[in-house]
């Protein structure tokens, strides 16, 4: 079944379960129509998304959005030992380029990364120099690396389920997953708080996305969210800490986060939907608030 025909079939029978009016039924439609996946080389074939920004490229991403923000690099140069959660590994260059940075600053530094991601792409896209001997010998020894100071384990399937397993207080949890309209298991305000538990205190979650569904779950988590930046795109990234200090956001984004009707977590309160359910319980929502 093609992607608009399995859309279609899903949007029939949600329509029916949920009693939609004929106005709620054509909004939720065109909402999830505007975010069908699109068809060019590199993207995920189930998200139809590239695994990296193909305006910046994977180097510049990993550093400006991630590594930078997190305050990790700071950290180093004063701690022995730190652990990172990365969301979505996908093709591996954010944990690569992190623990060469890492390591440069602090050669000692024992550094605990875990990854979590439904299921990695089965080719790999060579980093530049310095990163290409590291990117070889980690992807080369996966799901289990213990090489230089750096310990990784990747864990694949639902991350709903397999966070659970983790038991650990991180500095910096990398929010890296396909983005919250393609990928909504991994950004429901349900998943985030599962993220919450498992960071510590004074860490910073970081991620690419700019989503108002997103940030507003953040908030109401308790997290203070601020502006990353704007490398490759219009809007800027985002950074979260209980009670680390963020940057603030723009007037513009601030704005938007307290009054737009799309300013709504995204729920998955079973931690076990799909897309198209999750999606389509968001766009009603938001509907019912106002859009139109």
């Amino acid at each position: 079944m093609s992607f608009w025909r399995e859309v279609e079939a899903f949007l029939r029978s949600f329509a029916l379960r949920e009693g939609l009016t004929e106005e709620e039924f054509r909004f939720v439609e065109r909402e999830l129509k505007r975010y069908a996946p699109k068809s060019f080389k590199g993207v995920h074939p189930v998200y139809g998304e590239p695994y990296h920004s193909t305006t910046t490229g994977p180097v510049a991403e990993a550093l400006g959005k991630f590594l930078g923000p997190s305050r990790l690099l700071e950290k180093a140069k004063k701690y022995d030992e730190l652990t990172l959660l990365e969301v979505g590994f996908g093709l591996g260059h954010n944990a690569v380029i992190t623990a060469a940075e890492l390591l440069k600053v602090n050669p000692r530094l024992r550094i605990n990364y875990y990854a979590l991601d439904l299921s990695p792409p089965p080719y790999r896209e060579p980093l530049p120099p310095p990163y290409d001997g590291l990117q070889r010998k980690i992807l080369s020894a996966l799901p289990e690396v213990e090489l230089n100071g750096l310990r990784l384990k990747l864990i694949t399937g639902d991350a709903r389920k397999t966070i659970k397993s983790l038991s650990i207080k991180a500095d910096a949890v990398f929010h890296d997953g396909f983005s919250p309209f393609r990928n909504p298991e991994l950004w429901s305000l349900e998943f985030l708080a599962l993220v919450k538990e498992r960071l510590k205190d004074d860490g910073y979650w970081v991620s690419y996305s700019s989503s108002l569904a997103v940030r507003r779950a953040l908030l109401e988590l308790g997290f203070k969210v601020g502006s990353g930046v704007k490398a490759g795109r219009k809007r800027p990234s985002t950074v979260a800490s209980l009670k680390g200090e963020v940057p603030p956001l723009e007037p513009e984004e601030k704005e938007k986060l307290l009054s737009s009707p799309y300013a709504t977590p995204i729920r998955d309160p079973t931690l076990s939907a799909g897309p198209l359910e999750l999606l389509a319980r968001y766009f009603l929502e938001v509907f019912k608030k106002g859009a139109r």
